[in-house]
């Protein structure tokens, strides 16, 4: 959407007209928490932004780093989405659920049925895990019949199309939503 400049300039939502300030880290391995830190405090530094509107959404290891760093310190944070990625099923999957949820934390979570990459099962289950914490805000999870390019991986474009809605909202609007 930002390449193709396709990306809307603001959303209205019933607290007001917002608009996005957009970081994109491309990361070829995974980063320890902290550092997603210095770049949230680097960002907070360098823009004018609402500290009480921070987002974090990630694709496929992206989408696993958000959730991560969600268990690690999710107060700096409004909401999450993560697409095709999940912290891995471990046997810390259990606290950092239960971290996410005690922290009222709303989480988005998108994955393709046919994904050849990561299984959709796992992101399942790591919603599932999640409200099993009966947390104040329950996850949310979206199954697509179909994900995009290759392994059929990328469920990342359907999900950030602002035509996709559920509940009357797509993922900018439910973002907005929430503040910390």
């Amino acid at each position: 959407m930002l390449k193709n400049k396709v990306f809307s300039p603001s959303f209205t939502v019933s607290a007001g007209t917002f608009s996005f300030i957009v970081i994109i880290p491309q990361l070829a391995k995974m980063v320890e928490p902290y550092e997603i830190d210095s770049l949230i405090n680097y960002t907070k530094r360098k823009y004018r932004i609402d500290s009480s509107r921070i987002y974090l959404s990630g694709f496929s290891l992206g989408g696993r780093q958000v959730c991560d760093y969600a268990a690690y310190n999710p107060f700096p944070v409004a909401a999450i989405t993560s697409m095709a990625g999940m912290p891995g099923l471990t046997s810390t999957l259990a606290g950092k659920c239960e971290a996410m949820a005690n922290a009222r934390l709303p989480i988005w979570q998108f994955h393709a049925k046919n994904d050849s990459a990561w299984k959709y099962t796992e992101s399942q289950s790591f919603v599932e895990k999640v409200n099993s914490f009966n947390p104040v805000i329950p996850a949310k999870f979206t199954l697509f019949e179909k994900g995009i390019e290759r392994l059929n991986h990328n469920c990342w474009t359907q999900a950030s199309d602002t035509a996709y809605k559920e509940d009357g909202k797509n993922i900018y609007e439910w973002m907005l939503g929430y503040t910390r």
